[in-house]
C-alpha cells in the first residue's frame, strides 16, 4: 500500500479501515458530541443533544444542546464587510442567556471578540448580525455558548447560521 504522506503510513489490511489510519478503535457514537476536557488531555466529556428533528427555524432540524457547552466552528469568508448571524432558542427564561460570538482575529479585521446575547424569552431569536470588515479572504471562528443549569435550563437550540 502507498505511503499516505503527512497523514500516516498504511500499516495493515484494507479490510479494516482503522489499520490504515493508525486507530486502535472506532469512536463511540452517542446522541451528543464528544468533547476533550477535564483534568487531563485524554479525558472527554459528553454533551447530550445533537440533531433535533422536531424543532428548528425556519424548519426542523436544529442543533440541540441539553446541558450547556461551548461549540466552535470555523467558516471561510471573502473580503469586504461581513455579517454573521444565527437563530437561537433557549427553552428556559433563566439567566445567563445563550451567547453567539465571532472570535478575535486581527488578520480578518476582528480586533476584539464580537458577541450577541439572546434576549429574555423562550422563542426563536436572531443573534447578530455581528459585523466586521475582512481585508482578504480567510477563516473566522464562531462560538455557540449554551449554559448548564437545573430545572430545564440548558436546553438550547441553534439553527440557520448566515454569513453575508
Amino acid at each position: 500500500m502507498p505511503d499516505l504522506g503527512s497523514i500516516g503510513v498504511s500499516v495493515g489490511s484494507i479490510d479494516d479501515p482503522r489499520s490504515s489510519l493508525g486507530l486502535t478503535g472506532y469512536p463511540r457514537i452517542y446522541r451528543g458530541i464528544r468533547l476533550p476536557g477535564g483534568t487531563s488531555p485524554t479525558s472527554e466529556w459528553l454533551s447530550p443533544g445533537g440533531k433535533l428533528d422536531t424543532d428548528g427555524e425556519p424548519s426542523p432540524p436544529c442543533f440541540n444542546v441539553l446541558m450547556g457547552g461551548i461549540f466552535r466552528f470555523k467558516f471561510p469568508v471573502g473580503p469586504g464587510v461581513r455579517g454573521v448571524s444565527i437563530r437561537a432558542r433557549e427553552l428556559s427564561t433563566l439567566v445567563p442567556r445563550p451567547k453567539f460570538r465571532v472570535l478575535k482575529n486581527p488578520t480578518m479585521g476582528i480586533s476584539s471578540t464580537l458577541e450577541a446575547t439572546a434576549p429574555s424569552g423562550s422563542g426563536w431569536f436572531t443573534l447578530g448580525p455581528l459585523t466586521f470588515t475582512a481585508p482578504a479572504a480567510g477563516v473566522i471562528t464562531v462560538e455557540l455558548v449554551s449554559f448548564n443549569g437545573d430545572n430545564g435550563h440548558g436546553d438550547c437550540r441553534w439553527d440557520t447560521i448566515a454569513i453575508s
